[in-house]
């Protein structure tokens, strides 16, 4: 195994001896040397957790290697029989912000079971529990006790007959705003590039999801993927025009995502496409570098679908504290018109 210690050390030091040479003025105080220095001690402590918070031991995806995998059945509690019918009666979403929640009946919030009495017929609990203790099982391996989840029940729709292939951008990595500008950001950036190499990717740059009824998520298949991102950059460039946004929901901008869709969707045909089994989830890579490209099916059928996304305590707060609510959170939304957009009201836990 190579030794991340030195590693670490020898690219900081390397990093702190090229900053020496960029005027004092162009360097705040948050990416000192100095400050740097100190810290390489604290970082290098970190290392067997994040070693075992990537994917690298248990799942066998290495960093650069793999974007998605597939991974073990969700055993049921009516393993063996004839699952009932579940019907949507009203497509809706149901989210949750906060620890993972304790897998059992009695003890999931009183807003789901809400939400699912509105929202659907047929007994959806016993499938729905037997996928939370699998997700809670692979996040805790991981040395992760929070998420966001999100269960979303939708009716057949011909939306996704054309697929909408994309990669699911970061959650909690946004580059902050800074003083000095693009050169900061530029700084933040590779200190960060230094203090978490990519082989000891950070946790929350991946994500879960499964279907419980329906048709699963669609996948390039893994051989391809690296070529599907650069076809899906040429693309954007190809469709991309010129103007200049006259509101938030901008009609050239839209024009533009929906030319990349179909483009995308005409090119990506000689790659084919691969789907989690029944029973199973998805493990995926995120972010436009590594992310998996992906899409929802074709929905010719009623489908519930559950989207997890990983994180710290200190993130999910933090993602928390930036939509103004309160930690932890439910919430649900019903589903009015597709092309409109959700309405809904908020559930307390």
């Amino acid at each position: 195994m190579r030794n991340y210690s030195t590693l670490l050390r020898s690219e900081i030091q390397n990093f702190i001896s090229q900053l020496r040479w960029l005027p004092k003025k162009r360097i705040s105080s948050s990416f000192s040397p100095a400050l740097i220095s100190a810290k390489v001690d604290s970082h290098t402590k970190l290392i067997p957790t994040l070693e075992k918070r990537t994917m690298v031991h248990h799942l066998g995806i290495r960093s650069k290697e793999k974007s998605f995998g597939f991974f073990p059945q969700v055993i049921s509690a009516r393993d063996g029989h004839e699952s009932p019918e579940i019907i949507v009666k009203s497509p809706s979403s149901w989210s949750y912000l906060g620890p993972l929640l304790h897998p059992s009946r009695d003890s999931l919030p009183e807003s789901l079971h809400r939400w699912l009495r509105g929202t659907l017929e047929g007994e959806l609990l016993p499938s729905l529990i037997a996928f939370l203790i699998r997700i809670n099982e692979f996040l805790q391996q991981k040395g992760l006790g929070h998420y966001w989840l999100t269960i979303r029940a939708t009716n057949a729709t011909s939306e996704y007959d054309c697929p909408r292939w994309h990669n699911d951008e970061y959650f909690f990595d946004g580059e902050p705003e800074s003083e000095e500008g693009n050169f900061g950001r530029w700084i933040h950036s590779i200190q960060k590039a230094l203090l978490m190499p990519s082989s000891l990717e950070h946790a929350t740059n991946w994500k879960l999801c499964g279907t419980i009824v329906g048709p699963s998520t669609l996948f390039i298949p893994e051989p391809h993927q690296m070529e599907a991102r650069q076809v899906r950059d040429r693309v954007r460039q190809e469709c991309s025009k010129d103007h200049v946004c006259p509101s938030i929901r901008c009609v050239g901008c839209a024009t533009a995502a929906e030319a990349v869709r179909h483009k995308l969707g005409e090119d990506y045909v000689r790659f084919g496409s691969v789907q989690p089994q029944k029973g199973q989830f998805a493990f995926f890579r995120v972010g436009s570098t590594e992310g998996a490209m992906h899409s929802e099916p074709k929905m010719d059928c009623d489908r519930i679908f559950v989207n997890v996304v990983p994180g710290t305590e200190d993130e999910l707060k933090a993602l928390a504290s930036k939509w103004g609510v309160e930690y932890p959170r439910s919430w649900s939304f019903r589903v009015v018109d597709q092309r409109r957009g959700y309405v809904g009201d908020l559930c307390e836990l």
